[in-house]
């Protein structure tokens, strides 16, 4: 897979897809255009006219099963179309006349969630154009040294070369660790994780038995390694030895230190730290890359909104200034924790300092599986606790890592602890 000759000199420029609409129920065609744009695409309503007499250069339709049927002069039947769309909605190539004359078609049986909407599109524009070179939101910017590491990541991915990604937790590691298996021709090939929680505490057996099946998982495509500097010294080793082998999945390891580090303070085997540290990108923080701050928190509120089935809000200046002067703590996941705290409030309109501006509701709902919270779980105090004990279980009781993942200070987080007794 190579990128469009259009964006080769710059991965995070990729123009957005490029999605005709073509639905005959207004409240639905309203919904299916917001979550489109909230997607990142770009949306053209259509009409009765076949897009291609309209001159417009698309990428994929979605719309009503019937609406494709057109007839020879060109028009659809909106009566028949409304009818056919009880059960269904259509997305398929813009290069294909109709579901029946394409074996690219994805049907989306009602109700349906905006995720699916968007597992289909993919599906649909992934033969089609370079949807999958395409990088994360979180990773697109005007930072020329942050542009430059992504380029030599590509060109790396693209020869088949294994890398270490530096950088502090939420930095978009694993976003890159995508990005770089999409880039090479190893994308057609499994994308196995070998996660640092499975590994830091595994019994020698079970560490080696979890590592070889994620080596024959991953065949030819690639296998992510995270941080294997905290794995025990049994899953090193077991690492290693398939290192040792030679041929197999391309590796990307992530790492939050430099691994010479690792190695100087007895924590990674220098024979595997010199194996896996060929070449090497790091990802900066949050803090340091000021230009993309707002793209990049914007694109943190578009997904947490989506997974919770909420309005995506609109940031103002103030809030954005003030989370960059506390040095964004957790970089995306101090983002997405704030922000997915503040939409699950009640009253989030009034939540400072986010400014949430709400949507006018609109008629005809599209039949999405709402995320909808039940009843004891908007209990905050809930909510609070059960997220504090997900992140300390995922960082192994480490209050530093599990503060930085939730946005708050240690001292914050020490005296959660107490108020919750989860010492």
């Amino acid at each position: 897979m190579r990128l469009d000759p259009a964006c080769a000199e710059d991965v995070s420029e990729c123009p957005p897809p490029r999605i005709g609409l073509r639905v005959a129920h207004a409240g639905l065609r309203r919904d299916l255009e917001r979550a489109l744009v909230s997607a990142g695409c770009r949306v053209f309503v259509l009409g009765t006219q076949v897009p291609h007499a309209e001159g417009l250069r698309l990428d994929a339709l979605v719309g009503d099963p019937a609406a494709a049927a057109v007839d020879e002069a060109g028009a659809i039947d909106a009566a028949a179309a409304v009818e056919a769309d009880a059960c269904a909605v259509a997305v398929w190539p813009a290069d294909a006349n109709g579901p029946g004359r394409s074996d690219r078609v994805e049907v989306l049986s009602k109700p349906f969630s905006v995720a699916d909407l968007e597992r289909s599109l993919a599906r649909v524009l992934e033969p089609s154009r370079p949807g999958r070179d395409r990088l994360d939101p979180v990773l697109a910017s005007q930072d020329r040294a942050l542009r430059a590491a992504l380029l030599r990541a590509r060109r790396l991915a693209e020869q088949g070369r294994s890398l270490v990604v530096e950088g502090e937790l939420g930095v978009g590691r694993r976003a890159l660790a995508r990005a770089v298996h999409e880039w090479s021709d190893r994308a057609d090939g499994p994308f196995v994780v070998l996660d640092r929680i499975e590994l830091a505490a595994a019994h020698p057996d079970e560490a080696c038995a979890r590592i070889d099946e994620a080596w024959a998982s991953a065949g030819i495509g690639t296998l992510v390694a995270i941080e294997p500097a905290e794995w025990t010294p049994a899953a090193q080793q077991a690492l290693l030895a398939r290192l040792r082998a030679g041929k197999g999945a391309c590796l990307v390891t992530l790492v939050s230190e430099p691994l010479e580090s690792s190695v100087e303070r007895g924590r990674c085997a220098r024979e595997l730290a010199d194996r896996l540290d060929v070449s090497r990108i790091r990802l900066p923080a949050l803090r340091d890359r000021p230009m993309d701050q707002r793209a990049v928190c914007e694109a943190v509120a578009r997904r947490v909104a989506r997974r919770l089935g909420r309005e995506t809000p609109e940031l103002d200046d103030a809030t954005i200034a003030e989370w960059a002067d506390e040095g964004f703590p957790g970089n995306l996941l101090g983002v997405e924790s704030r922000l997915r705290s503040a939409l699950l409030r009640e009253d989030v309109t009034q939540a400072a300092p986010l400014d949430v501006k709400r949507h006018a509701a609109t008629e005809a709902s599209l039949d999405l599986k709402r995320h909808a919270a039940t009843e004891a779980s908007l209990d905050l105090k809930s909510l609070e606790r059960d997220t504090i004990v997900r992140a300390l279980a995922h960082w192994q009781g480490n209050r530093t890592r599990a503060s930085e993942s939730l946005g708050i200070s240690v001292r914050t987080l020490r005296n959660k602890i107490r108020e919750y007794g989860l010492r």
